[in-house]
């Protein structure tokens, strides 16, 4: 969303000249457009009226001929003089709902219950910008937001807002999020606040705020470690996890028993933790966490379609037979903890497979620990990648979970030009893979089919001097010691850039070669062998004829 600040509002003609050709008349607004008033000067927007249609009309701009403009409609939170374009159009009016303008008052820290007082303005412009100015007015009303998430909760609740430590107290208590914070809720209605938050990093803070007052209900409380934690505030008091919580299922209806969880996955966008699992008819199963802690049914679980958690009952596997199921447990529900099951064919893959090895810190080969890589699969189709740095003399496997690892069959491969490697691999057999190279590289993992790929990856030489031109760049080698990517590479007369992963959005460095710059020129090149070797850090490279 673009977020501008507005000041002041332009008023009156707007002309200029071409200097192109003297023949060129002059080009003048003749009457600004103008803004119609809405149909009301007070809105409150609820699940009830979401969806009515929220437009912005205008008279159209004179120039005293035919004009192709362009508007854009602008929305002002007048008290802090924040804004968001609504949208750009070539027609005389904006068509929205109330739902859109709602959602965008968390950009504009209006807060839900909260009047904010609003303006909207216009801006155009003519061809080809030649021609631009504003609307020969501004029009204010005033709307009262609310939080889609809290319709059906009839309970105490507040907001958990993270930020990092450079934020300072005013920016954080100015800037939060309340249409993406995680909440938390009193449901018992006995004072205790209580939910589960994920922190995405290391090392941030978190107030929590009454969730219509929003009142400091507790501030400066800080994590250490990202993770999945729960958080509770009685009397003023907060407390949170010691450390980052797993979740998982344990029963007799699960493949490990009582005495083991199955493991969940967390998805840190739909906030659901889940996982495909096989689950024993007429068995009965519990959640799970580690550090240990159970979550039980509080309502009959009746036909398998999930439930409300939070009682001492054993969930009851409904089914004739038994029956593979996508589990899904809700933890973030403004304080109330639900799951479903949903009984599916297609048994998906795990979303990560991990890379324990003895390139970890102290040689741990913990699939566990921060410091471990992994590959994902987004499409639970079995098809795992990653980019990242592996290192000579150093051994890894793939590790799925506790039951499952795969192992290298044989030896890598590599293409003569060393820029790619394939492998077979064996579920819970084979050797570890050893490295004999250092260097960025992507790795492709196909654990239906047991294969595996291993290809250079990172910055690449292009343009038309290069031996690729400007259809395909030649990657160059990283040093994870020096942490600098050279090439040695026959150009031709011509111009070439560097480019990171195939991608210009991804890396673009040009121009001069003792410093590079984001979308820089090219650099030209006379023909010859050259050893070319790029600083990424300091933006520099250097290019020595053979």
């Amino acid at each position: 969303m673009k977020k501008i600040y507005l000041y002041t509002l332009l008023l009156g003609f707007v002309g200029l000249t071409s200097c192109e050709d003297d023949a060129t008349p002059v080009l003048s607004v003749k009457a600004n457009a103008i803004l119609q008033e809405l149909p009301k000067s007070d809105y409150v927007f609820t699940a009830d009226n979401a969806s009515e249609p929220f437009t912005v009309k205008w008279t159209p701009t004179d120039y005293g001929f035919q004009a192709s403009t362009s508007y854009t409609v602008m929305l002002t939170n007048l008290a802090n003089e924040k804004s968001v374009e609504l949208g750009t159009t070539s027609a005389n009016e904006l068509s929205l709902t109330n739902e859109n303008i709602n959602l965008l008052m968390n950009d504009l820290n209006v807060y839900p219950g909260q009047k904010g007082e609003l303006a909207i303005s216009l801006d155009y412009s003519a061809y080809e910008g030649k021609l631009d100015s504003v609307a020969g007015n501004v029009i204010k009303f005033k709307a009262t937001p609310y939080d889609p998430r809290t319709v059906n909760i009839d309970w105490d609740y507040a907001y958990v807002a993270v930020y990092k430590p450079a934020v300072t107290k005013a920016a954080a208590n100015a800037d939060w999020n309340w249409a993406t914070a995680y909440m938390i809720g009193d449901v018992n209605g006995d004072g205790k606040y209580e939910g589960w938050v994920n922190f995405e990093e290391d090392n941030l803070i978190y107030k929590v705020l009454d969730g219509k007052t929003y009142e400091v209900l507790g501030e400066g409380q800080t994590v250490a470690k990202k993770g999945f934690y729960q958080i509770s505030v009685v009397e003023g008091e907060v407390t949170q996890s010691a450390n980052p919580v797993l979740w998982g299922v344990a029963g007799d209806a699960t493949p490990k028993g009582w005495g083991e969880m199955t493991k969940l996955d967390y998805n840190s966008e739909t906030r659901l933790w889940s996982k495909v699992i096989k689950l024993l008819a007429g068995k009965e199963f519990k959640f799970r966490a580690d550090p240990e802690q159970w979550y039980g049914i509080a309502t009959t679980n009746t036909n398998n379609d999930g439930g409300v958690l939070g009682g001492e009952e054993n969930i009851k596997v409904i089914a004739e037979e038994d029956q593979t199921y996508l589990v899904t447990l809700n933890l973030t529900e403004v304080g109330k903890y639900s799951y479903t099951l949903e009984a599916v064919d297609f048994v998906p893959s795990t979303e990560f497979i991990y890379l324990p090895g003895d390139y970890q810190k102290d040689g741990t080969a913990d699939a566990s620990a921060d410091d471990c890589l992994k590959i994902q699969s987004p499409g639970l189709d079995y098809i795992y990648t990653g980019t990242f740095v592996l290192y000579k003399d150093k051994s890894f496997n793939f590790y799925e979970d506790t039951d499952v690892y795969y192992g290298i069959n044989g030896e890598i491969k590599w293409e003569e030009d060393g820029s790619k490697g394939t492998f077979n691999i064996q579920k819970n057999a084979g050797d570890k893979i050893k490295m004999d190279r250092s260097g960025n590289f992507r790795m492709d993992l196909d654990t239906k089919n047991l294969t595996g790929t291993i290809t250079k990856a990172g910055w690449e030489v292009i343009g038309d001097a290069t031996p690729g031109e400007w259809s395909a760049g030649t990657v160059m080698d990283y040093d994870p010691e020096t942490k600098l990517w050279s090439i040695t590479v026959t150009l031709k007369d011509g111009g070439m850039k560097f480019r990171k992963d195939g991608d210009w959005s991804k890396g673009d460095l040009g121009g001069d070669l003792s410093a590079l710059t984001d979308g820089g020129g090219n650099i030209t090149v006379t023909a010859g062998t050259y050893e070319i070797v790029l600083n990424v850090e300091a933006k520099t490279a250097t290019m020595t004829k053979k």
